[in-house]
């Protein structure tokens, strides 16, 4: 397998990734009932890990995707050089991706902590979705929406023309 086909292989997981990102955004179920599933699992879970253990693998699966998509921008930069302004965008989208996924790994340690030391997870965490009305609108939740659909366009692009590179094209 050549270094081109790994790149390959990564940007499809990747692309796929982002596409089902997108996907279950679309078809989301409502934010309490969620929140009240994500509490029942916590406390199942908490019957064997401490909290903190719990907040911080929460916090390290953030830390973990956020990495893949700084490490996913920066092989679809490796490969679009041109036009100048496009180099660029992909620069800014890589410091757009760090602060974002620093932000949503703290966040989900203090959520996660939180709603594992209270005493009714599935309450804390119902409290927490409700700051996600779809009567106001949320910037952070349209950049990652934004975002998602960003990376999956520019990954399928990269790929194609990776796959014309290996001549599959």
């Amino acid at each position: 397998m050549t270094e081109l086909h790994m790149y390959v292989a990564y940007l499809t997981a990747w692309t796929i990734y982002q596409l089902w990102s997108i996907h279950r955004w679309m078809k989301s179920e409502s934010k309490e009932e969620k929140a009240k599933n994500a509490g029942h699992a916590l406390q199942e879970i908490l019957n064997f890990v401490s909290p903190k253990a719990v907040a911080g693998l929460a916090m390290s699966g953030i830390v973990f995707t956020g990495a893949a998509d700084v490490l996913g921008i920066l092989l679809v930069k490796g490969f679009i050089r041109d036009p100048q302004w496009l180099d660029t965008l992909l620069l800014g989208l890589v410091c757009v991706s760090i602060i974002v996924g620093i932000r949503a790994a703290i966040e989900a340690y203090r959520i996660v902590l939180g709603a594992s030391n209270s005493r009714q997870p599935d309450l804390f965490l119902v409290r927490h979705e409700r700051l996600f009305k779809r009567g106001r609108i949320n910037l952070e939740i349209v950049v990652n929406r934004i975002l998602n659909v960003l990376y999956a366009g520019f990954a399928i692009y990269t790929m194609v023309i990776l796959l014309q590179l290996l001549h599959i094209l």
